[in-house]
């Protein structure tokens, strides 16, 4: 008897004293205290996701928080709600990814700069060749936004991707324009050489990627089929 008093008594000194308290049966009927793992209950919930926003699932975890703080469930009942969870997980790290946007995004252009002058030297070669960049991506995006209505969070790891990739067939095309010059003193021969050598290649390596993200995932998954669609015609 001494285990159920105690608990009794202990319940009853904290409503006393104006502390919060709770009495649980469960623990009482137990051989021992209930261990944390037995106090929580999971809820699963399927919200509605707007790919529209950068965050699609903000708007219902946001509900969600905002729903358990107006029922008061901290202070009457002792309880807390966290959420987990594919959905919260990814728009906590795109959240992330946005409040240092700006500062990444310099040092980002900073060093592929740099980069572009190790390798090539010459002011207008990389004048060329970030604009060229520009143009293509300005030109993937406005053909992703024609194709799907809206882009989402898979676009950013795109436009890291056509960044690199970018700025890789770049050095290629322009160390081959150079290696032309150096044999052709006309500047549209060079350009035209440099356009067949180069070109050849990069059609045939565009080919695998170009037939697959479109059939990456099913079409019904509005997400997936964004994803796959737009990397496909930038």
């Amino acid at each position: 008897m001494a285990r159920p008093l105690t608990m009794a008594a202990e319940t009853t000194e904290a409503i006393l004293a104006g502390r919060f308290a709770t009495f649980s049966w469960r623990a009482l009927v137990g051989d021992k205290p209930a261990e944390p793992s037995d106090l929580r209950r999971s809820i699963e919930v399927q919200p509605r996701l707007d790919f529209g926003a950068f965050e699609p699932g903000r708007a219902a975890t946001g509900a969600i928080r905002q729903a358990a703080a107006s029922a008061n469930l901290a202070t009457d009942y002792g309880a807390r709600v966290r959420l987990t969870g594919l959905i919260p997980i990814a728009d906590d790290e795109f959240d992330t990814i946005k409040q240092n946007a700006v500062l990444n995004g310099t040092i980002s252009l900073l060093t592929v700069l740099a980069i572009l002058w190790v390798a090539l030297r010459s002011a207008r070669i990389i004048f060329a060749v970030v604009v060229s960049i520009t143009m293509g991506l300005a030109i993937s995006a406005a053909w992703g936004l024609f194709l799907v209505g809206a882009l989402n969070l898979i676009s950013a790891g795109f436009f890291v991707l056509f960044v690199g990739l970018g700025i890789d067939f770049g050095i290629q095309f322009s160390i081959r324009y150079r290696a032309e010059r150096h044999d052709c003193e006309e500047l549209s021969t060079a350009l035209h050489n440099t356009a067949v050598k180069a070109g050849g290649h990069w059609r045939l390596l565009q080919r695998p990627p170009r037939s697959a993200f479109p059939h990456s995932c099913p079409p019904p998954i509005v997400v997936c089929r964004s994803s796959g669609r737009s990397p496909a015609q930038g």
